[in-house]
């Protein structure tokens, strides 16, 4: 302790809550204790989750869809930031009192998308999760069948007309 009574001491801090007091002594041995202090250490910042909606793909687990809509998890009531494709974006969703959030790009192109959501709690801890998928919203060309030749016994090869029962096309 020193001379004006301040005192420092240098303590292992838990993450979540924690009590502080502090005894003093003199030298006829008598004892005063603080009132408690109690606080809250946090150091890790909130679990963020975030999926599509629909993986409409070939496999509902390659990340390939046509539809970019994301569903998502985090801290209650907080703002969830979003940056795509390494930017931020100026569009911020906020997650319910369950933490349940959604959030539909627009504007996206055809192709490969990173989206990391993150959120920021009181103590100014960020937690985030990053999702990369395919958007392809593009039907392919199934072009038009055609009769091939062989299977054609119309008056002409190309007129499309037959009497195959199991006729051929391209």
């Amino acid at each position: 302790m020193q001379g004006d009574g301040s005192w420092s001491s240098t303590v292992t801090l838990n993450n979540g809550p924690n009590t502080l007091t502090a005894r003093v002594s003199d030298a006829a041995g008598n004892i005063a204790t603080s009132g408690a202090v109690v606080y809250t250490l946090s150091t890790t910042g909130p679990t963020v989750t975030e999926a599509l909606v629909a993986d409409t793909g070939t496999s509902v687990t390659d990340h390939v869809t046509a539809n970019p809509t994301l569903n998502g998890t985090g801290l209650a009531n907080t703002v969830v930031h979003l940056t795509i494709d390494g930017v931020l974006s100026t569009t911020t969703v906020t997650a319910d009192a369950q933490g349940a959030w959604s959030f539909t790009p627009s504007g996206l192109a055809d192709g490969p998308h990173t989206i990391v959501a993150s959120q920021t709690d009181s103590f100014g801890n960020t937690g985030s999760a990053s999702l990369s998928f395919t958007l392809d919203t593009t039907a392919p060309s199934g072009g038009t069948p055609d009769l091939t030749a062989g299977s054609d016994s119309g008056s002409s090869n190309s007129d499309n007309i037959t009497s195959a029962t199991s006729p051929s096309f391209t």
